[in-house]
């Protein structure tokens, strides 16, 4: 289960290790559209002490239930890795592989840049890391943070949220 804790200042989502590390995790409330002039910003790190084991976001429609049992991705899924960041939209069979230092703190921001296509930026980077076209026309949707590590700064914007 993941656990909100009081930090220096931030409180943040702590994902804890378990002996199944994908099963913790939390998915937000509100529903947040793929559409363009929305963004998700936050800051994440890989716990050091579980270093083999991903941090994933996911972004999936409303309807699909993530959970557990259900952690297959959808439309959006993002992986932070040891060395490495692989964002993915599955409904459209594309990848991005970048190199990254998942064991330190980055600002990871996407980007709904146009109507099917999302952009990952790294560290408040003027620059794209890449740009995939996810597949699927603006819907509703909701983010799950799941795997070991911490994610503070949870942002979303966008020109209408729900």
């Amino acid at each position: 289960m993941p656990i909100i804790r009081k930090g220096f200042g931030d409180s943040w989502l702590d994902l804890a290790a378990t002996d199944k590390t994908g099963s913790a995790g939390a998915t937000t409330r509100k529903e947040i559209p793929n559409a363009p002039g929305f963004e998700i910003e936050f800051e994440a790190q890989l716990n050091t002490g579980y270093i083999q084991y991903p941090l994933f976001l996911d972004w999936d429609p409303t309807q699909f239930v993530r959970g557990p049992e259900n952690t297959e991705p959808t439309v959006l899924h993002l992986a932070i890795q040891k060395n490495r960041l692989v964002l993915q939209a599955p409904a459209a069979d594309n990848t991005c592989q970048q190199e990254s230092d998942g064991t330190v703190q980055h600002l990871y921001l996407l980007k709904f840049v146009s109507e099917k296509s999302v952009a990952l930026y790294l560290g408040g980077g003027e620059q794209a890391l890449c740009q995939l076209d996810m597949g699927i026309k603006p819907v509703s949707g909701r983010i799950t943070f799941t795997g070991t590590g911490w994610v503070t700064r949870i942002l979303v914007t966008g020109t209408q949220l729900p």
